[in-house]
């Protein structure tokens, strides 16, 4: 910001040189990160992230602005040939010195001629229907964007969650491993215990310690991924307030019915049309359009008659044919059929794919918190409250330890995988309303 306040005083009145641009490039990108961090708040549940990512995200707004191009050039397309309009004045003698007023009324021949190109063979109406189809696929393709921009802030965010969980479970373990450090340190003191159990406890310190730095080098990339799909400077400093979600029953059969619905496969059908309808359009290149013109003459050396005069002009097909541009068209034809094929293929095995992740992780995270943890955390309980009275091992107290350890973390990442993959389902199965545009006179064929 200290910069870029500056800078208009450092660049006034100097040409922007190649130096001085790269310069004035790099002050509006660090000033356009720092405002974008101050919109990022501290903390984010999932609604939040949610419109965070819809009003931040680069390849959204990306996507947004394309679809904005695709309606222009729906205007483009329904625009017809303007008339062209020529005045030559010709028969100036050279070798003699006239006002332009006597010369026009004794010598000079003006013409006016008024051209108007007249388009055969439906060509406008071909436009109209490839930039139709090309402003559907945008605004579906821009649609599929925000689906996978939700989905992406979605999985970001539970994944910065996650990292944070861990982060606090090893914080914990850690704290009790010094915790039991120290009384192992005064119980060696009092001859209580041997040397080689303080060193294993030691160990295990250390351990937690390097887990600990472990965990909060994942928490800062997380943060780190958030960030970007958010739309937030690299240096935003970014938490999660996550309700996770319970397991539910859904219907998972249900999803198939809005495949053909969603925004990447419309986007596809869209873009095939598109295609096919530009095809027609190189096609009807063939069919000749029709120059036609009126002209008026002032000839003053015809005796001062007003002649007119109508034109009409075709063009030859002796070089050509446009048989390129067509043998083009059907390539990218063919080309987007292929892709529409590709594309509803990907999303069935995507669908197919959500509902699998989502059935696992289901019967996993219940498993996890209804018998693994409890489990875990009541031998864990036991063991500790045994050894506050010296009647385990240090090696029982350890491996109880371990056990919870990975109980806890598993359980995490089981209640991050349901999230995520739930999130996932319904980003597959998600369907896509397409604009309702009003009706417009430039757009009739």
């Amino acid at each position: 910001m200290l910069l870029s306040r500056f800078a208009p005083n450092w660049i006034g009145g100097v040409a922007c040189t190649q130096a001085n641009c790269l310069m004035l490039g790099l002050l509006a990108v660090l000033s356009a990160a720092t405002a974008q961090a101050e919109e990022c708040a501290a903390s984010y549940t999932l609604p939040q992230a949610e419109q965070q990512a819809l009003t931040g995200n680069p390849d959204l707004r990306i996507a947004r602005e394309a679809a904005t191009g695709a309606l222009a050039d729906l205007t483009s397309a329904g625009e017809r040939p303007n008339p062209q309009l020529t005045v030559s004045s010709t028969a100036y003698p050279l070798t003699h010195a006239h006002s332009f007023a006597s010369t026009y009324a004794r010598q000079a021949d003006t013409i006016f001629r008024l051209d108007q190109l007249v388009e055969r063979g439906h060509k406008r109406a071909l436009r109209l229907a490839a930039a139709n189809s090309g402003s559907a696929a945008a605004e579906a393709e821009a649609a599929d964007q925000r689906r996978e921009t939700v989905l992406a802030a979605r999985v970001a965010l539970y994944d910065l969650g996650l990292q944070e969980r861990k982060l606090a479970i090893e914080r914990e373990l850690a704290e009790l491993a010094h915790n039991s450090l120290n009384a192992a340190n005064r119980r060696q003191k009092a001859g209580d215990l041997s040397r080689i159990d303080l060193a294993r406890l030691q160990i295990e310190s250390a351990k937690a310690d390097n887990d600990v730095r472990e965990a909060e080098a994942d928490a800062g990339d997380a943060r780190t991924r958030l960030g970007y799909v958010l739309g937030c400077a690299a240096n935003a400093t970014l938490t999660t307030a996550i309700d996770w979600p319970t397991p539910v029953p859904v219907s998972l059969s249900s999803g198939m019915a809005a495949l053909e619905g969603r925004a990447d496969v419309v986007a596809a059908k869209a873009r095939a049309d598109q295609a096919a309808q530009r095809l027609a359009l190189a096609k009807s290149q063939a069919t000749r359009d029709v120059s036609v013109g009126v002209q008026y003459e002032h000839s003053i050396p015809q005796g001062g008659n007003a002649l007119g005069g109508v034109y009409v002009s075709v063009p030859l097909f002796l070089a050509h044919r446009y048989e390129g541009g067509i043998a083009r068209a059907a390539s990218d034809a063919d080309a987007a059929k292929a892709v529409k094929t590709k594309v509803e293929a990907t999303a069935t095995a995507e669908l197919a794919a959500a509902e699998n992740d989502l059935a696992s992780n289901t019967e996993k995270l219940r498993r996890y918190r209804d018998q693994i943890l409890p489990q875990a955390q009541t031998a864990a309980d036991a063991i500790e409250y045994a050894n506050s009275k010296g009647a385990v091992s240090l090696l029982d107290l350890i491996d109880a330890r371990r056990t919870l350890r990975g109980a806890l973390l598993e359980t995490a990442n089981a209640e991050a995988s349901y999230a995520k993959a739930l999130a996932g389902w319904m980003a597959a199965t998600e369907a896509y309303q397409a604009p309702q545009k009003a009706a417009s006179s430039n757009t009739s064929p």
